[in-house]
């Protein structure tokens, strides 16, 4: 199955959510991160609550980018399927140990 949202919780006062932004279909036009991997911050509260929410990172094949505890790196993307591999691991463990 292909996971289109991913939240990170972590030791800090925010939640962090990947996602990938495929510029397919509806999201055809997209003029910004198009066909990158966007992690976006939102302080921690009630899930049904307003918060504003900030674009921390936009990540493209074989880009990473840490946050506290973890590292997220991109992997293939494949844009004609619309896809992108994306691993997210504890800080200090290797890409290279994961496989």
């Amino acid at each position: 199955a292909n996971t289109v949202l991913l939240k990170i919780q972590n030791g800090s006062d925010n939640d962090y959510y990947l996602n990938f932004n495929a510029k397919k279909g509806i999201n055809s036009g997209a003029q910004e991160a198009g066909n990158q991997i966007t992690v976006v911050s939102r302080p921690r509260g009630p899930m049904d609550s307003y918060a504003e929410s900030d674009l921390v990172a936009k990540l493209g094949r074989e880009e990473y980018y840490s946050i506290l505890g973890y590292t997220i790196f991109v992997g293939v993307v494949d844009t004609n399927a619309g896809t992108a591999a994306v691993t997210v691991l504890p800080t200090g463990q290797d890409y290279c140990d994961s496989k």
